[in-house]
C-alpha cells in the first residue's frame, strides 16, 4: 500500500474542520456519557469515577446485573470481557448472544450464526465486526438479493455470511491475509456456506505479488505491507477480478485498509461500469475517489471523514468514512 498524496487535502475544507470538531475529547465524553445511558442505571457516577471523584463504583445494569470496580482501567476492561460483551448484548435485548470457549453464536433475521475466535485479541476483534455488521448493519443500502457480491477485505467471513442471508446469489470475497483468511475460510464452512461462497487468498490494486507472513494476525485494520518473510500473495486488479468471474451487473463492496486508492485509481473505466453499486470505506479522504467514480458516471454519497488512528497502519492518521456509489 502507498499512498502519494496529502489526506488533509484529500477531503473538503469544511469536512476538516466539522472533524476536528467532532474529535474534540469534550464532545467525545458528553455523547459517551448518553450513550451508556442505555445500558447502565446509574451512569452518571461513571463520569464522576472516571476523574476520581468517586473511588469505587458499583456498576448496576437495567439488567440488574451489578459488580463492583476499584479503578477505571478495571471497569473498561470489563466491558472487552466475555462476560461484559454478553451482559452488553443481553441489554440492549439483540442478537441473543452466547458465547463459548472458541464460538461466539447469536441470532440474526431467525438464522443461527456461528463465528471462531481463536485468542483474546480475536474476540475482542470479531465482536467489534458483529456489531458493525449484524446490530448496525453497515451495509444495509446495498442492493445484495439475487445479485452477485464482489467482496473486498473479507476479514473473518463475517461480510460475506451478511450478503448470503440476505439473500445474494454469490459472493466473490478477498482475504490477503493467510491467518484471517483461514479463519474465515472456517466461518463460512462453520454456517455451511460453501456453495454460496468464493473465499480467496489474494489482495486487490495494481497487480504483482507481496510476500505476507502466515501467523500474522492482522486483527481488524491492517493494511497491505510487504514482510521480510512469508507467503507470496496474488495482487489482483479489478480488470482481471471482473475477468474471470464474468461479472455483470454486480454489487461490490471495498473495505481494505488503504489498498482502495491503488485498486480504484487504476481500474479502468469499463471495469467500474459492470458494477450497479459499489460501498467504499476510504481510509485517508475521498476526493481522488470521488473524482474517479464521477468519471466513470457514478451518483457519488460520502458520509463526513472521522479523524481516526490505527497503528497498524504504516500511515497511522486516518481520515475516515464511506463512500456509496450509483451507477447511472
Amino acid at each position: 500500500m502507498e499512498i502519494t498524496f496529502n489526506p488533509s487535502k484529500n477531503v473538503h475544507v469544511f469536512d476538516n474542520l466539522i472533524s476536528y470538531v467532532l474529535d474534540n475529547k469534550i464532545f467525545e465524553n458528553i455523547t459517551g456519557i448518553f450513550a451508556r445511558r442505555q445500558l447502565v442505571k446509574n451512569w452518571y457516577e461513571i463520569p464522576l469515577f472516571k476523574v476520581g471523584i468517586k473511588k469505587n463504583l458499583t456498576l448496576k445494569l437495567r439488567s440488574g446485573f451489578v459488580k463492583n470496580f476499584n479503578n477505571y482501567n478495571e471497569y473498561l476492561m470489563f466491558w472487552r470481557s466475555k462476560k461484559g460483551e454478553e451482559e452488553f448484548f443481553k441489554n440492549i435485548k439483540k442478537l441473543n448472544m452466547k458465547i463459548n470457549s472458541n464460538i461466539i453464536e447469536f441470532l440474526w433475521n431467525g438464522k443461527v450464526i456461528k463465528i471462531r475466535y481463536n485468542s483474546q485479541k480475536d474476540f475482542e476483534s470479531e465482536i467489534f465486526i458483529i456489531k458493525e455488521q449484524f446490530l448496525y448493519e453497515q451495509y444495509s443500502t446495498l442492493k445484495i438479493k439475487n445479485n452477485v457480491i464482489l467482496d473486498i477485505g473479507a476479514n473473518i467471513g463475517d461480510s460475506a455470511v451478511y450478503f448470503c442471508y440476505k439473500g445474494a446469489k454469490h459472493i466473490y470475497s478477498f482475504e490477503p491475509y493467510p491467518y484471517i483468511h483461514k479463519l474465515g475460510l472456517e466461518n463460512i464452512k462453520l454456517n455451511n456456506l460453501e456453495n454460496k461462497v468464493t473465499f480467496l487468498n489474494k489482495a486487490v490494486g495494481k497487480g504483482g505479488t507481496i510476500k505476507l507472513d502466515e501467523k500474522y494476525n492482522s486483527n481488524l485494520g491492517t493494511g497491505i505491507k510487504n514482510f521480510k518473510t512469508g507467503v507470496l500473495i496474488d495482487v489482483e486488479p479489478l480488470e482481471k477480478i471482473v475477468k474471470q468471474f464474468n461479472l455483470e451487473n454486480a454489487v461490490m463492496k471495498i473495505d481494505c485498509e488503504g489498498s482502495e486508492y491503488d485498486f480504484i485509481l487504476n481500474t479502468d473505466i469499463k471495469s467500474l461500469r459492470k458494477f450497479q453499486q459499489i460501498i467504499i470505506e476510504y481510509h485517508y479522504g475521498y476526493r481522488n475517489l470521488v473524482k474517479k467514480l464521477k468519471s466513470a458516471r457514478f451518483k457519488v454519497k460520502i458520509t463526513r471523514p472521522v479523524n481516526d488512528v490505527n497503528n497498524e497502519l504504516e500511515l497511522p492518521y486516518l481520515k475516515r468514512g464511506l463512500i456509496i456509489c450509483e451507477r447511472t
